[in-house]
């Protein structure tokens, strides 16, 4: 396999786990928020409303593709530093 093959098997591997992440993480933290909200809402003094905070998530999704990225550059470097017979020699 070419360094190119290696670096883009890497960073799809990465991809595929950050959108997997993002898309069950996503709903269940909606889901749980909505859930805590009007548990806790008797609690409360005045009544809180649900409110999805969309620059707050984009700011995340944002950091979640910039570490991606990051993670998928120092991995292929780290393995394109080694010979093909350690990488498979390696348990």
């Amino acid at each position: 396999m070419s360094a190119g093959s290696i670096r883009l098997l890497i960073g799809a591997e990465a991809a595929t786990s950050a959108i997997a992440g993002i898309l069950i993480g996503l709903p269940v933290g909606l889901i749980m928020s909505y859930y805590f909200i009007n548990v806790l809402r008797p609690l409360f003094v005045l009544s809180p409303p649900f409110v999805i905070p969309l620059e707050s998530l984009a700011i995340l999704l944002g950091l979640v593709a910039i570490t991606t990225i990051v993670a998928s550059i120092a991995a292929s470097s780290l393995v394109s530093r080694l010979k093909a017979t350690e990488l498979l020699r390696d348990e």
